[in-house]
């Protein structure tokens, strides 16, 4: 008689978390929709500190960052996720109604990865999402895959 042992299945590798830290505008529900139809995984705070809390207990692999918030805004949320050991590397995407260069340039400074002006565009915003997710060798999504799964789905959302 001879022992069997059961052989584990094969793991999934898990949908890639995005984390997003906006300031409860009614416009952003879409936006989530979007990310969720071409595969990623969301979680969603209303302001920075509730932010700051989320990505610590879930460790997104990318965060979308509202620049004005009441309480703390965008760019301290940043500073703070920045100061964690295990959020220090994770990329911060920069939501902004505002496209000028200084707000640009204080993202950046804050330690943000990228910076996208509203109204977002979904391949734009999806170009910086894959390219983001490479870079940090997250679980892998390419561009021509997120591109092919967002088909249909409108080319700008107000977030």
């Amino acid at each position: 008689m001879t022992d069997t042992q059961a052989v584990p299945a094969a793991a999934t590798p898990a949908a890639p978390l995005i984390g997003r830290i906006l300031d409860g505008d009614g416009h952003m529900y879409m936006h989530v929709d979007m990310l969720r139809q071409v595969g990623f995984e969301m979680s969603e705070a209303a302001n920075g500190e509730m932010g700051l809390e989320q990505a610590q207990a879930l460790q997104p692999d990318l965060i979308l960052m509202d620049i004005r918030m009441p309480g703390m805004d965008g760019l301290e949320t940043t500073r703070r996720l920045r100061a964690l050991p295990a959020l220090k590397n994770v990329p911060v995407v920069a939501l902004s109604a505002s496209a000028s260069g200084s707000d640009r340039e204080q993202t950046l400074m804050a330690g943000m990865n990228a910076f996208l002006p509203k109204p977002i565009d979904n391949g734009s915003l999806l170009e910086h999402i894959a390219t983001l997710l490479q870079t940090d060798a997250a679980p892998s999504m390419t561009l021509s895959t997120m591109s092919s799964m967002a088909a249909g789905v409108p080319t700008t959302v107000r977030v």
